[in-house]
């Protein structure tokens, strides 16, 4: 079930809003494809490099610390080269990373390759949730969800790569040259079809539209003053009973105001509730 994005009225997304969600969710596709290619070759260099299996835990742990540094630092990189770069030529750089991985001589250096390709995947993971958002604003609807999905068949995808390369028995570095340019070719071609401009360019007919609204909400009018100290003569008085005389302050403009006088009434009438000033 589709949601409604608050502020943004739904319709037919135009021809470039379809090709930016093309090319957003070719990003996610890589992003989930690039690190899931080099996880079946674990068992291969962990033998290669005849690491234990705490010191490659450790190693390990190298992609999840550098994805939580840079990710303090995310947000800063794509207000200042926007979201579509970061995202495009962020995938470029996280492909060409893991070739460190075939030439790492031990763990420390295998571990460092891995946290480099985590901090360029969190940049990159932002970015392309960032640009996703600014298609969805254009779509008037939730679309986010499908791009993640995209991503979890990116990661598959890039798993079967992995094993299919270990299985053939192709060099790690062969295989990872392969994976590099075929998903960093992908990034660029994707970045010729994202939205141009700044990030929160899609924001402005919203807010456009929240300055519109009137202040008084719809359906509800204003009470105008009554032109008489006291309410029966604005209601209950005829006609005759009001009249206008002008007024003037010393050393201030005149200005008209209405005020308040009895009507004529006849002998037997009550008396009326308006008081002569």
């Amino acid at each position: 079930m589709s949601t409604t994005v608050p502020g943004v009225v739904p319709g037919a997304p135009t021809r470039q809003a379809r090709l930016a969600r093309a090319a957003v969710a070719a990003l996610f596709l890589t992003n989930g494809a690039v690190f899931f290619n080099v996880v079946p070759r674990f068992p291969e260099i962990k033998d290669d490099l005849d690491l234990s299996n705490t010191a490659l835990g450790t190693a390990l742990t190298g992609q999840p610390i550098g994805a939580v540094l840079a990710g303090l630092f995310a947000g800063a990189v794509i207000r200042r080269f926007r979201s579509a770069p970061v995202g495009a030529f962020g995938i470029v750089a996280t492909t060409v990373a893991p070739l460190a991985v075939a030439f790492a001589p031990n763990w420390i250096a295998f571990a460092g390759a891995l946290f480099v390709v985590g901090a360029l995947d969190s940049a990159v993971d932002v970015a392309q949730n960032a640009h996703g958002l600014r298609v969805q604003r254009l779509y008037g609807r939730s679309i986010v969800n499908s791009l993640h999905g995209v991503w979890s068949v990116g990661a598959v995808l890039g798993g079967l790569m992995g094993s299919a390369a270990a299985g053939l028995r192709i060099p790690l570095a062969i295989h990872l040259t392969i994976s590099a340019v075929l998903f960093g070719t992908i990034a660029l071609v994707a970045h010729r079809f994202l939205l141009p401009g700044p990030d929160d360019a899609e924001r402005a007919p919203a807010a456009a539209h929240a300055d519109a609204r009137p202040d008084v909400p719809s359906g509800r009018a204003r009470t105008p003053a009554r032109p008489c100290g006291c309410s029966p003569c604005s209601a209950s008085s005829p006609p005759a009973a009001r009249s206008s005389r002008t007024r003037a302050r010393p050393g201030a403009p005149s200005t008209s105001a209405t005020t308040c006088t009895p009507a004529p009434r006849p002998p037997d009438s009550p008396s009326s509730p308006c008081r002569p000033r």
